[in-house]
């Protein structure tokens, strides 16, 4: 799975737009929340997701404040650009 902030990936094409894929961790960990958000565009079929964004948000319990973290991007197919631009 390739996996990156910006909107393309160089060298390759994007072919189909699957949709905006997310991944939310309690834990502060921001690669559980990209291990989400991969496990979400493998299931709707994208091998890629681009323009990838981390955001944090603080989370009241009890007696403490935990920091969520929220990785969020688009799931896409991509192929090498000259095989997709001889089909």
């Amino acid at each position: 799975m390739i996996v990156t902030t910006t909107q393309g990936v160089e060298t390759k094409s994007i072919a189909e737009y699957k949709g905006i894929v997310f991944g939310e961790s309690a834990s502060s960990d921001p690669a559980h929340a990209m291990e989400l958000l991969e496990e979400q565009a493998k299931r709707i079929g994208a091998n890629a997701v681009v323009g990838i964004n981390l955001q944090y948000a603080p989370v009241e319990a009890e007696n403490s404040t935990m920091l969520m973290v929220i990785a969020y991007g688009t799931a896409v197919v991509v192929g090498d650009t000259e095989a997709l631009t001889m089909q």
